[in-house]
């Protein structure tokens, strides 16, 4: 803070503006001075036994791919499930990287093939100010197509807050499929 006169600048902004938060001690200062030895603190917020979600049923894995392991020595691996998506990516002896991506967060995915590999790039917008590139190379050709029809699908069901609870696994991933497919696309 720079003081020129009765006119303040802070630098990093205003200071904080303290809060009423409630009582400072949750108990009783009668009983304390009554019996000093003996306090009972009451627990004013109970924690809660079990945590509300708002997704009441996961059906786990959906789809796992890896990277074709004569193209890349230390294959790289992504997992699709219903609430993210999640590319590991693995290094030299045991360096690992993963990073995470909400299906709300997705904002565009692509998938690149040639004649024997498939590239899937997906855009993590979290950041709308930086938008993060996650990209995975030499899949199978086959794998990339199926894996950004099931990401594009994810996206449109969550858009239209589709409910997949009464859908086992197998049933669920080809109406996800369906739903990602381009029209004209085999």
């Amino acid at each position: 803070m720079l003081n020129r006169g009765s006119i303040r600048f802070y630098i990093n902004g205003p200071p904080p503006i303290a809060k009423h938060i409630g009582e400072p001690y949750p108990v009783n200062l009668a009983d304390i001075q009554q019996n000093p030895y003996e306090i009972n603190l009451i627990d004013s917020n109970p924690k809660p036994d079990t945590i509300n979600l708002p997704t009441t049923t996961t059906h786990g894995v959906l789809l796992t791919v890896r990277s074709i392991r004569i193209f890349d020595f230390f294959p790289d691996k992504l997992i699709i499930d219903e609430n993210k998506i999640s590319f590991i990516y693995k290094g030299a002896f045991g360096v690992k990287s993963i990073h995470s991506v909400l299906i709300e967060n997705i904002t565009y995915v692509e998938a690149h093939t040639s004649i024997l590999t498939g590239c899937l790039v997906v855009i993590d917008s979290s950041n709308y100010r930086h938008p993060i590139e996650l990209k995975i190379d030499n899949l199978r050709k086959e794998a990339a197509i199926r894996a950004r029809k099931l990401i594009q699908g994810l996206i449109h069901a969550r858009t239209l807050n589709m409910d997949f609870s009464k859908y086992n696994s197998f049933e669920m991933e080809s109406n996800l499929e369906e739903f990602g497919m381009v029209k004209g696309e085999d």
